[in-house]
């Protein structure tokens, strides 16, 4: 459990860098895009069991929920790496599709795999907020409020803000073939910023999960 979850925490880094491709550089971005993939393929080794389950008992709502974002973000990030290497300078003899088709599947592609990905973890929020809440247990009621409340709630609302701001709906939607990138931004403001679409889409995940255990 332990390895999985530094694994998890290694992902997660990498993917809050891999979306700050203009400030890393390609050479930078290509390497942890491979690191991405092998931590993937070693996440999913950790958890075959999961898939052992898929096929057993019945399928309530909650069961659908957990195999439709899990499946749709296996294609993304298959489709994600095959597009990765047919445009990579580091290992050029490895080509899927031409170029130009390679580019548009990689930028759609990558923001809707850090979405899905903000989905997985919002799946997995109450799992993870257990142990944190038995540490807080004797805190104070302002304590409390500021950890399980003001940060995350805060994170979520900058993160809302941060996806307009950031036109993520023209990426996600390929109503533009370009990223539009501010250059006076750099790298820790550009990964605060992903940081909080990431919290507003696992929020989201959150409190929808939690009303569907209530139904």
């Amino acid at each position: 459990m332990k390895v999985k979850r530094i694994l998890d925490v290694v992902m997660f880094i990498l993917l809050l860098f891999l979306m700050a491709f203009f400030n890393t550089g390609q050479t930078v971005h290509e390497v942890l895009g491979i690191l991405m993939a092998i931590c993937f393929i070693i996440h999913h080794v950790l958890n075959r069991n999961w898939y052992k389950t898929v096929f057993k008992g019945k399928y309530p709502l909650l069961k659908k929920v957990y195999i439709v974002v899990n499946f749709l973000l296996l294609v993304d990030v298959v489709f994600l790496v095959l597009s990765g290497l047919s445009m990579s300078r580091l290992l050029p003899f490895l080509s899927f599709m031409p170029v130009s088709l390679a580019r548009r599947v990689h930028l759609t592609l990558s923001y809707w795999g850090f979405v899905l990905m903000a989905v997985h973890f919002g799946l997995h929020i109450q799992s993870i907020s257990r142990p944190l809440a038995k540490k807080f247990e004797d805190s104070s009621k302002v304590v409390k409020t500021i950890i399980f409340l003001v940060i995350p709630y805060g994170l979520a609302l900058f993160g809302l803000i941060m996806f307009i701001k950031n036109q993520l709906i023209a990426y996600l939607f390929m109503l533009t073939d370009f990223v539009n990138v501010d250059s006076s931004i750099n790298l820790v403001r550009y990964i605060f910023e992903y940081l909080g679409i990431f919290s507003l889409f696992g929020l989201l995940t959150y409190i929808a999960i939690k009303n569907i255990k209530k139904t």
